[in-house]
């Protein structure tokens, strides 16, 4: 079962180049949970939450949470997807780690309020 905290190597519907995803919610009442991607560090973007390597093993280099671009798959059919390998896993972020995340969600310009519902599931 997909766990706050889990990792996973995902193509954005955008953009073909996989990306590391966070799933940084607990599911909502509808069964989705919120998710989003880590990106290379550029001058002039978000940087609610920054991210160094050593945060995470996959980070290797000074990095961005990309809010602008969440997803909010259905928890059922996320897991699913995951049971049958259609993901890569890239072990779990630590509490910490989420704990900053979610707080730049809070705090990001860039994220879409439409997913600002999903801070009531940041924690149970």
């Amino acid at each position: 079962m997909i766990n706050i905290g889990d990792t996973f190597l995902l193509e954005n519907p955008d953009n073909p180049l996989k990306h590391l995803y966070f799933v940084i919610s607990y599911p909502t009442h509808d069964n989705k949970i919120l998710l989003v991607n880590v990106t290379k560090y550029k001058v002039g973007k978000d940087t609610s939450c920054v991210l160094y390597r050593g945060d995470h093993p996959f980070i290797e280099q000074k990095s961005i949470i990309n809010y602008a671009e969440p997803l909010e798959p259905d928890r059922t059919a996320f897991d699913s997807c995951v049971k049958k390998n259609y993901f890569d896993e890239e072990g779990p972020a630590s509490k910490e780690l989420i704990k900053r995340i979610q707080e730049g969600a809070k705090i990001s310009t860039a994220l879409p309020k439409k997913y600002e519902r999903y801070f009531d599931f940041f924690n149970k």
